[in-house]
């Protein structure tokens, strides 16, 4: 298994235990936007604006998921 795998399964084990854990919802999404998962990415960084809807990193690479996704309105 890649380093990415793991990760990616360590995210998600502990996104289980504590879905309102934001720090490790955004960075699953960052391992998802690596993978080029963006529905998956866009999907965590909603969760993560639903939180703080003023985290510029979470705006930004949500914008840059639509882009990939041909999303032009949020």
């Amino acid at each position: 298994m890649s380093d990415l795998h793991t990760a990616m399964a360590y995210y998600n084990k502990a996104r289980s235990l504590d879905p309102t854990y934001i720090p490790g919802v955004f960075n699953c999404a960052v391992l998802y936007m690596r993978n080029r998962q963006f529905s998956e990415a866009a999907e965590c960084l909603d969760l993560v604006l639903d939180e703080n809807p003023d985290d510029t990193a979470a705006l930004l690479n949500r914008a840059i998921a639509h882009i990939f996704l041909k999303k032009t309105e949020v």
